[in-house]
């Protein structure tokens, strides 16, 4: 009943055990015992980067699909989870725009996208957000408080910004923050 719940659901990134050759050596001797001869890994540069090495090591086949909520691996379109997380956020975005709307507000929202905007940026054009701020662009807080401002004089009384974690800006509080001292 996994299916519909996401890759995370397996808890299975980032093992502390298999950064050190100890604990790619127990893993390795785990896939003897129970006859696995080849792995296909799903996952982003740091599972890429530990697969090749356990290659390398101990002679494993190794295939990577991507698989990568941000989106930020070379060579494809689209990784798998990153629909299902911007569809997420579009969700989201869709029911804070209700409050929004009926309470004349502006709203911030934080998205994941460490180093790369594409969930922030996708789910901004899809729900229509007034500003999307991306790691991959700095926007200045005087330029986001000018379309604001424009926003506003054109008869829009509530308005999303979309925020990618990784912005330079800061993040969704923080640039909230300086927004109001200027606006």
């Amino acid at each position: 009943r996994i299916l519909g719940r996401g890759g995370t659901i397996l808890k299975s990134s980032r093992s502390k055990d298999f950064m050190t050759i100890e604990g790619r050596q127990k893993a390795f001797e785990n896939l003897r015992k129970n006859n696995v001869d080849a792995l296909i890994t799903i996952g982003g540069n740091g599972t890429f980067t530990g697969a090749n090495i356990f290659h390398k090591e101990f002679g494993i086949p190794v295939m990577g699909v991507p698989g990568s909520i941000d989106n930020d691996l070379f060579g494809t379109d689209h990784c798998i989870g990153f629909d299902t997380a911007t569809n997420t956020v579009v969700d989201a975005v869709d029911k804070i725009r209700d409050t929004a709307t009926s309470h004349n507000r502006l709203f911030f929202v934080e998205v994941m996208g460490r180093n790369s905007g594409f969930i922030a940026l996708k789910a901004g054009i899809a729900t229509g957000a007034i500003a999307i701020v991306l790691p991959e662009d700095e926007m200045s807080i005087d330029d986001l408080v000018q379309t604001l401002r424009a926003s506003e004089e054109s008869g829009k009384s509530s308005s999303i910004v979309i925020v990618a974690e990784g912005s330079k800006s800061g993040g969704a509080y923080e640039i909230a923050q300086k927004v109001t001292e200027k606006y």
